[in-house]
């Protein structure tokens, strides 16, 4: 029941990044005539300046004006491209502050449930329920789903589980003297993720598209019932071992305090000897003291010899004790070795288990040409060195083909989950934000810093 719990725990938190990425991605549109508001609808931050929307919507005015929900500011927009046959288009305005939201890499399957963006608080849900190929009739492929919205929020995004874009919906003009939108239906079409990565290519519009495929609910839960069963297993190892090395500790603990009590019964068998030889030395000096006399010379010789071997069964003692005792040290020490080892263990289990953010850096080099490097977050924050940016393969781990590059440029590391960029005495030198770093300099890195790499400027995207 507990690692039931703990994977139902991991989907709720990851429903609510699905609300908060999407959320951050929405913008509202407001459609003026003669500066008069005719219609109102949703937009979605494609880049730091473009947002999608519905054509038809912004075909009942001659302005437009977005809102942005996070500072409320309302920017005045313009088209900068659509396309009437899948009722897109896209508004270009300076100061957006959300976020540019990703691109499905696929596209799910008929059957399962997907997503609109609305508002912040709000998320319809709905099901696909159909993928609609191009054909005499239909030019372009779009789909079909059950999510219910509003006439107010047209041009809102269709998005799958995990918060990506994969169409958006579509409006259609009714009316004859006074035009407006058509109400929403219990079904409702929107364009496809095909025809939306091919109208932004079209459009000249860069975009960011996932690195990977967005998983089902079904999917999730297996996936997260896997690495808990193995973080059990390796757990129930761990103890194991150390139930072990307890019960060997236990067991040496126990021979010492055996070796003890035997030193301790031969020491008091030794006394009894040299009692008995001392009663007899009574004995003789109450029969005769004139044998005592007589014999005083053979009697201290007796004591010599009795005292000799009292002295070397003591040596003998106090050396077995030593043995002992050292064993007892050694037992102890080798205690402390294995308690070390399971330290140890549990560091490497810890370091595994480190993540951190994908980086995606975007930029141009001097002649204008694009360049894009992504780089694992996880195997970045399990790099212990860190790894390295340059021109060569065989010195760098990540390789920029740039001529203005050093072989082996810059160096990124995970230090308490924070990157950290460092210069490796590169010829044209490493900048953030404008501001150079000396040879082995480190300073923090931040996403949407500004990195330049020799003559390669670009931003620092955390994914």
């Amino acid at each position: 029941m507990r690692y039931g719990s703990l994977i139902i725990k991991i989907f709720l938190l990851t429903i609510v990044m699905v609300s908060s990425v999407s959320a951050n991605s929405l913008v509202d549109v407001k459609v003026l005539k003669d500066n008069k508001e005719v219609a109102k609808g949703i937009g979605v931050i494609v880049d730091k300046t473009h947002v999608l929307t519905s054509n038809a919507l912004l075909s009942l005015g001659d302005q437009y004006i977005i809102k942005d929900r996070k500072t409320n500011a309302e920017l005045l927009s313009k088209k900068t491209g659509h396309s009437e046959l899948d009722d897109l288009v896209l508004l270009k305005a300076n100061g957006l502050s959300g976020k540019p939201i990703q691109i499905s890499k696929k596209m799910p399957g008929v059957g399962e449930p997907i997503l609109l963006g609305l508002s912040a608080t709000k998320k319809t849900k709905g099901v696909l329920t159909q993928i609609v190929k191009p054909n005499e009739d239909v030019k372009s492929a779009r789909i079909v789903h059950s999510a219910p919205f509003n006439v107010h929020q047209h041009g809102s995004p269709v998005l799958n589980t995990c918060g990506q874009l994969i169409g958006l919906n579509q409006a259609k003009v009714v009316g004859v003297f006074t035009l407006g939108l058509e109400k929403p239906g219990a079904t409702n079409t929107a364009s496809e993720l095909s025809t939306l990565k091919k109208f932004f290519k079209s459009s000249k519009v860069s975009f960011v598209e996932s690195s990977g495929k967005c998983l089902t609910a079904e999917e999730q839960l297996a996936k997260e019932k896997k690495e808990t069963k193995n973080a059990k297993k390796s757990a129930d190892a761990l103890k194991k071992k150390n139930k072990e090395l307890q019960d060997k500790s236990v067991k040496d603990s126990k021979t010492a305090q055996e070796e003890s009590d035997k030193l301790k019964q031969e020491k008091e068998e030794a006394d009894k000897k040299t009692k008995a030889t001392q009663d007899k030395k009574d004995a003789a000096d109450k029969k005769s003291k004139k044998e005592l006399a007589d014999k005083e010379k053979q009697k201290q010789n007796l004591l010599y010899a009795a005292g000799g071997i009292l002295f070397l069964i003591v040596l003998i003692s106090i050396i077995l004790i030593r043995k002992r005792n050292k064993k007892v040290v050694e037992a102890n020490i080798a205690v402390e070795q294995k308690s070390s080892q399971v330290d140890q263990m549990e560091q490497e289990l810890k370091e595994t288990a480190m993540t951190f953010n994908d980086i995606l850096l975007v930029g141009t080099d001097e002649s204008g040409k694009e360049h894009r490097l992504k780089i694992n977050g996880n195997t970045l924050a399990r790099a212990k060195e860190g790894q390295t940016i340059g021109r060569h393969g065989q010195h760098a781990d990540h390789v920029l083909n740039i001529e203005q590059v050093s072989r082996l440029h810059l160096r990124l590391q995970v230090e308490d989950n924070k990157l950290h960029v460092t210069d490796l005495g590169s010829f044209n030198g490493t900048q953030v934000n404008g501001v150079s770093l000396a040879k082995d300099e480190s300073t923090l890195l931040k996403n949407n810093d500004e990195l330049n790499i020799g003559t390669f400027s670009c931003k620092v995207n955390f994914l």
